[in-house]
């Protein structure tokens, strides 16, 4: 250990704290041992955090001094971003120069402000310094999605947000578990799973954010709290520069409007601005489609334990089915297929059809005519073909009809993709479901296959109370999933990826996701191109029962 006695001159708020802890982090890795924290009271700013430096600075720092007495130390580190006032006679007596940024210069972190005064780079980046409590524990479902708002902050008036009541309410509806984290009022009127607001300590705050599978909130204390545990965050950002305090160690995504005026964070248009239309002008919508772009969530239990099994026998008769289905020029394989969906008695729910500008009449004529108890149907035509073109069905169609289900409002508990060149038996769908639920329970199954068809056995068996059926890394046509592992997990398709969408499933297996593999007889495949034939043999249909 270097006996040498360190000083950090610092006044400032809580995200700026843990980004001056980076570069304590490398001194204490280059072997200093004595490290003190010296901040003021004179300054305004200061006033308002100073309780909170004093319960966070144990993370990184000796002690604590609001007094300065240059012959303690040896070396002093002082900014102008975050110098104290009682520095100044020290700066001016040494005439000491600091460190200056200026933030709308793009690409310029913080944290690199810090690393580049105690002599470090970007190499010597190690984290940051931040402790977290053993509690509390949250008790709320899986996936679990923090709300914040400004965290107390003097800014809060150009950076607050709105719209989080309705987005609240519109997460909980599609499945997700909202925690509420921060200060005061903020977020009031949100619909919560569980609140945490003026009830925990920052180490506390901690813990919460680091149960949690991402933070939404605008630029703000909190955010840097979540990217010290690693928690994804969804920046809503208007008049800050995102260049400066960005998530160093976690995934984000920023959802911004963009007006002519923004960002504008310390230029004499913030000083000007009355109304944040740039903060107003983000929609619940983008936020939403946000949310779902993430696709590493830390984990994910929809329900817990012996709560499993009740809850199948309980509602095993009110299961609710998202019927994803997109149609062409195939009027006769859409007859039969809507035929034999009908006769199947599957689960209630809504049938999303989505018409790719078919030329053939009768196909929207057959769509709009279509009536069944307990379905829904909610269509949509484009004005021009796409299906033929190379690389789009899956990556736009697809992502039009996931659309469709968002805006929709509803909630489900399975989303399947359907193609009218199949042939539903009565209970396709309860036992595809059934196996689903099984095998979820026992393996970690994100999706199955349930209308492969492929012959080569290129892949593991697995055996459950259904029979054997094939474990895969990779989808084959139709498929089934729950509705929370498409909207958590799953996501949007890739631009121009194929049917098969191989490049997001070979993604989900390596985060250790199972595909699995099943061809039940209850489904037969009438055949990809011919309108002409009514059923391909039987030999393109597996059936490992």
């Amino acid at each position: 250990m270097r006996n040498d006695r360190l000083a950090f001159g610092f006044v400032n708020g809580l995200g700026n704290f843990i980004f001056l802890t980076a570069a304590v982090k490398v001194l204490r890795n280059w072997g200093y041992d004595d490290i003190t924290l010296i901040t003021d009271l004179n300054n305004p700013h200061n006033k308002r955090n100073y309780a909170l430096l004093q319960e966070i600075y144990p993370y990184a720092f000796n002690r604590l001094e609001t007094s300065f007495e240059e012959e303690k130390y040896d070396r002093l580190f002082i900014c102008a971003w975050s110098r104290p006032s009682l520095a100044v006679p020290y700066m001016e007596k040494y005439n000491r120069k600091v460190p200056i940024v200026r933030w709308n210069i793009i690409g310029f972190h913080e944290v690199e402000m810090y690393l580049r005064m105690v002599g470090a780079s970007w190499k010597e980046f190690d984290g940051y310094m931040f402790d977290v409590a053993e509690g509390p524990i949250l008790q709320s479902d899986y996936p679990r999605i923090a709300l914040a708002q400004c965290s107390g902050s003097g800014q809060s008036d150009k950076k607050a947000w709105p719209y989080f009541p309705e987005l609240s309410s519109k997460l909980r509806k599609m499945g997700y578990s909202v925690v509420l984290v921060g200060y005061n009022d903020e977020l009031s009127g949100c619909e919560y799973d569980e609140d945490f607001r003026n009830r925990t300590t920052i180490s506390e705050a901690g813990k919460v954010l680091s149960q949690c599978d991402l933070l939404v909130a605008p630029s703000t204390g909190l955010t840097v709290v979540a990217d010290a545990v690693k928690t994804p965050v969804l920046l809503l950002e208007g008049p800050m520069f995102t260049a400066r305090a960005h998530p160093l160690q976690t995934d984000y995504r920023i959802v911004r409007s963009y007006i002519s005026c923004a960002p504008c964070f310390q230029t004499p248009v913030w000083d000007s601005c009355r109304e944040p239309l740039c903060m107003n002008r983000i929609t619940v919508d983008q936020v939403i489609k946000g949310v779902l772009s993430f696709k590493t969530f830390k984990q994910k239990k929809i329900f817990k334990g012996s709560d499993f099994e009740s809850v199948v026998v309980k509602k095993v008769n009110n299961k609710r089915v998202a019927y994803l289905f997109c149609c062409k020029d195939r009027y006769r394989l859409l007859d039969e297929m809507l035929t034999s969906f009908k006769k199947s008695n599957p689960y209630k729910g809504t049938m999303f059809i989505l018409n790719d500008g078919s030329i053939d009449p009768r196909v929207e004529e057959r769509i709009l005519n279509f009536k069944m108890d307990g379905i829904n149907v909610i269509y949509k035509k484009l004005e021009y073909q796409h299906m033929n073109v190379k690389g789009v069905r899956t990556a736009m169609l697809y992502n039009m009809l996931s659309d469709m289900v968002i805006d929709s409002g509803e909630t489900f508990d399975y989303v399947t993709l359907i193609d009218s060149d199949l042939l539903f038996k009565p209970g396709w769908i309860q036992k595809i479901a059934g196996i689903y639920d099984e095998l979820k329970v026992s393996k970690k199954i994100g999706l199955i296959t349930g209308f492969s068809f492929r012959t080569k056995d290129d892949s593991t068996t697995y055996g459950c109370d259904n029979g054997k059926y094939r474990l895969n890394s990779h989808i084959s046509g139709q498929w089934l999933m729950s509705y929370q592992f498409f909207m958590s997990e799953f996501g949007r398709f890739e631009d121009g990826a194929g049917s098969a969408d191989i490049s997001k499933c070979d993604d989900l297996h390596k985060r250790g996701f199972t595909q699995i593999k099943v061809s039940p007889s209850v489904i037969q495949h009438a055949g990809a191109y011919s309108s002409s034939l009514r059923i391909i043999p039987g030999a393109l249909v597996e059936d490992f029962r």
